[in-house]
């Protein structure tokens, strides 16, 4: 009976790890973690915060290094662009692998592949992968 319970247990962990892709141990959180631009005690604050209200502060902020003015940045046309941007590099880092974010997302790989492109995340996309192997 132990040999049973060892073959399937084995077999159970082959599984496991089939479906644990390139993307399996990345976080955006554990990066940012790392790099000291974050802490526990922000994300229970951003939590608490929607994103509209989150996207509205980041502008005022940036704003606010322009001495209040963002005039000549045409914001409307790249809102759409903005929140690409922030999807693909939330399902990059939620999912095991890239096949995962292309359905979780709704896209072919393909397409995922060419919005990575698009959006200039092949740098973002390559330090997922690259602390994934170095785990």
């Amino acid at each position: 009976s132990c040999f049973l319970c060892y073959t399937f247990d084995m077999k159970k962990q082959e599984v496991i790890e089939r479906r644990r892709g390139k993307n399996y141990y990345t976080s955006l959180s554990k990066d940012l973690k790392k790099q000291g631009k974050i802490n526990s005690s922000f994300e229970v604050q951003l939590s608490q915060l929607t994103i509209e209200d989150l996207i509205a502060l980041k502008l005022e902020l940036s704003a606010k290094s322009f001495n209040g003015k963002m005039y000549g940045f045409p914001l409307m046309k790249n809102v759409i662009n903005i929140a690409r941007e922030a999807v693909i590099k939330f399902a990059l880092s939620v999912t095991p692998s890239k096949t995962e974010a292309s359905d979780l997302l709704g896209l072919s790989k393909d397409e995922l592949s060419a919005y990575i492109k698009k959006c200039h995340l092949e740098e973002f996309e390559s330090s997922i992968i690259k602390n994934r192997r170095g785990r």
